[in-house]
């Protein structure tokens, strides 16, 4: 019996595949996770014009798992700002790089980038909105709230790390620890939490998993597996002299995050969209299944029920998602019943990115206050 991956495989490297052919491949590659071969197949159809509204479809979900990892495609920041210093790249090719650039944060390069089109006089439309995004977020003063964990307080931030603190009032008594999702979009959406997160008279840190995998093999810079990732959170929060810690996560930084709060000792834990258990005792998505295949430490891949059962942190598990998607309300569902562990389904709503919905409902506010009320 055939194969139907290896089959779609064969078809998108084979010059001589009918456009059909290759069309049918590509749309398989994507349904099994094989996101780098479906990308080469599908820009042959592409550069012929051919089925265009279909091969619009799907580069807009191959864009969307290129922002959303696992990463498939290299270092995204060094690789564009590498394309900018080229003086024989083209200007399409400098304009992708200064779009990812002001997306990930990387403001000096990605300025960059934006004068040498403007020199030019090529995008004007597009030179002027990345221009403008660039500047809100420097004015913002986002750039300069942040210090990256285990560096000097002087060093100037020019880019996300993987790992960053945001230092409240000296006496603070509070440390917040936030685990990220997998959106590569990460300054953007730090740019708009903190705004919210910033005001709960806590030290805050920011942590996002850089390589996509969901914090199960840590973090690239810091801490290359979970004990080490959790020692670093540790001495960071000893170094900071707190007496309350709080975690709290959304969509892929959910399932460590959770593990996380109950190791750390965490007053209390909020989940925002995220997974609960990766045995496939629940159901789990493509981008799931592709981070646990290439996993390197298995014994992460656990049920969180019985793990947390019993255990005394953290004290309250506080947990939100959209009514109507699935796979969030599956993997909620399945801690509810335990005593600390409160589930609240938005009526209706099925998309996975919750924050936005609470924002727009006017609730974000007030799910952080009960989350990490004041003292």
């Amino acid at each position: 019996m055939t194969d139907p991956l290896a089959e779609a495989e064969r078809v998108a490297k084979d010059p001589a595949a009918q456009p059909q052919q290759l069309l049918g491949a590509v749309k398989q590659l994507f349904q099994e996770g094989a996101f780098g071969v479906a990308d080469q197949a599908l820009r042959r159809l592409e550069s012929a014009g051919l089925f265009a509204a279909e091969v619009r479809h799907l580069r807009f979900g191959l864009d969307r798992i290129r922002d959303n990892g696992p990463d498939d495609y290299g270092p995204h920041i060094d690789r564009a700002a590498t394309v900018v210093a080229d003086p024989a790249a083209t200007d399409d090719a400098v304009l992708a790089a200064a779009d990812a650039l002001v997306r990930y944060g990387a403001i000096a390069d990605a300025e960059r980038a934006l004068e040498r089109l403007q020199r030019a006089g090529v995008h004007p439309r597009r030179v002027a909105r990345l221009r403008a995004a660039s500047r809100q977020m420097k004015r913002s003063g986002i750039l300069s709230s942040f210090t990256v964990v285990g560096r000097p307080l002087s060093e100037t931030l020019t880019r996300p790390h993987e790992a960053m603190l945001s230092r409240h009032k000296p006496g603070s008594d509070r440390a917040i620890v936030v685990f990220t999702g997998g959106a590569r979009q990460f300054w953007m959406t730090l740019h708009v939490l903190h705004q919210y997160v910033g005001k709960l008279d806590a030290h805050v840190v920011y942590l996002s998993d850089h390589r996509g995998r969901m914090y199960l093999d840590g973090l690239t810079g810091h801490a290359r597996g979970y004990p080490d990732m959790l020692a670093m959170l540790k001495q960071t929060v000893d170094d900071l002299g707190v007496s309350k810690t709080f975690m709290m996560a959304t969509s892929a930084g959910g399932y460590v995050g959770l593990r996380a709060a109950a190791d750390l000792g965490a007053e209390s834990f909020l989940g925002l969209s995220i997974r609960t258990d990766l045995t496939g005792g629940q159901p789990l998505g493509v981008f799931e299944k592709r981070v646990i295949d290439r996993c390197q430490h298995k014994d992460m891949l656990m049920d969180l029920r019985p793990y947390l059962s019993g255990r005394p942190h953290p004290k309250r598990v506080h947990l939100y998602c959209g009514e109507a998607n699935p796979l969030d309300a599956a993997h909620a569902a399945h801690l509810d019943g335990l005593p600390n562990v409160t589930v609240r389904y938005l009526p209706k709503y099925k998309l996975h990115d919750i924050v936005p919905e609470l924002l727009s409902r006017g609730q974000f506010e007030d799910v952080l206050r009960e989350f990490a009320p004041a003292d």
